[in-house]
């Protein structure tokens, strides 16, 4: 009766054991699927922030241009005009003026846009980084949780 009772222990630690390691097993893999998440959405805000870095950064390099034929047929202006009279130069002037500082802020409104941009790539990478080291956190809080109530288990049935 007393071997029948001990195989009927290690029958019932046995299977003990097999579901608790069926249920790490488990943790484990939803722990695993829930990094490979967070690292593919990571990946997909990081490409998309690629690829809006990258967009601004043509639309700045079309804006810088189109300013640098604007100033350049400016100049051309200011050369044809400038045997005018001294009015219509004054005039002539005040408009380069003004078109020049239109154009500058128009570039510096794009630079602030691509600055804007990274400051949120980085902090987006940063949240994604801290919430992987969570998930970590939270499988090993978990692993040491699953330990504790198999170690109990075992003590519990020795």
């Amino acid at each position: 009766e007393a071997k029948a009772q001990d195989l009927q222990h290690e029958q019932r630690t046995a299977k003990l054991r097999a579901e608790f390691q069926q249920e790490v097993t488990t943790r484990e893999e939803l722990a695993r699927r829930e990094a490979k998440q967070l690292k593919m959405e990571k990946e997909m805000l990081e490409e998309g922030l690629a690829e809006k870095n990258a967009r601004t950064a043509m639309e700045l390099s079309t804006k810088e241009e189109e300013a640098r034929v604007a100033l350049e047929n400016l100049r051309a202006l200011e050369q044809t005009y400038a045997e005018s009279r001294k009015e219509s130069r004054l005039r002539l002037e005040e408009m380069v003026k003004d078109v020049k500082e239109s154009l500058l802020g128009d570039v510096e409104e794009q630079r602030r846009r691509c600055e804007a941009l990274e400051e949120e790539r980085r902090k987006i990478k940063e949240r994604a980084e801290s919430e992987q080291v969570e998930a970590a956190r939270r499988l090993d809080e978990k692993t040491a949780e699953l330990s504790a109530q198999y170690k109990q288990l075992k003590d519990d049935f020795e």
